[in-house]
């Protein structure tokens, strides 16, 4: 617990004869502590057309989070040049795949034996999720590419700054 006191001596104004001020805060801060971090279930997409999938992302922490970076990688068919996108939505996605809330694109476009991180603002809140769809195209015929995942809450600029309060 921190105890904060503050005296303020104001000298009179000579011109106006201003009386003397005095004052004292007093006040206390609690410094507790939390967790960070974020999971998505499922964590890899196998394509053997052009379709779309969809995983979910919760924030499995007790502190607010700010940006979540992915870590992409795709595999390399035995044949075709497949293109992938994974998309961030803020509420689940419809039955024609399509988000009704805040969309957002994680990344670019990902290609075959491909390994990228891409960030994303569009975070769960504390106890929530987020929701993400993949989806493929020119994915060749009788071949199967994957997208796996891998997610980091890892840096102190991808969590929410303390908030102090008076009590």
């Amino acid at each position: 617990m921190a105890i904060l006191a503050l005296a303020v001596v104001a000298a009179p104004i000579a011109a106006g004869g201003a009386s003397k001020l005095t004052g004292v805060a007093t006040g206390s801060e609690q410094v507790t502590s939390g967790t960070w971090g974020a999971s998505a279930s499922p964590t890899s997409f196998s394509f053997n057309s052009n379709t779309e999938m969809t995983s979910t992302v919760a924030n499995t922490g007790t502190i607010a989070i700010t940006q979540i970076s992915y870590t992409v990688t795709i595999s390399t068919p035995a044949g075709g040049n497949p293109r992938l996108t994974l998309f961030v939505c803020t509420v689940p996605w419809n039955a024609s795949h399509k988000c009704t809330g805040t969309q957002a694109q994680i990344g670019g476009t990902y290609t075959k034996g491909t390994v990228t991180t891409s960030p994303s603002n569009e975070v769960p809140a504390v106890g929530g999720d987020v929701y993400l769809q993949a989806t493929s195209a020119a994915v060749k015929a009788g071949t199967t590419v994957t997208m796996t995942l891998s997610l980091a809450v890892s840096s102190a600029t991808q969590i929410r700054a303390p908030i102090t309060t008076n009590q």
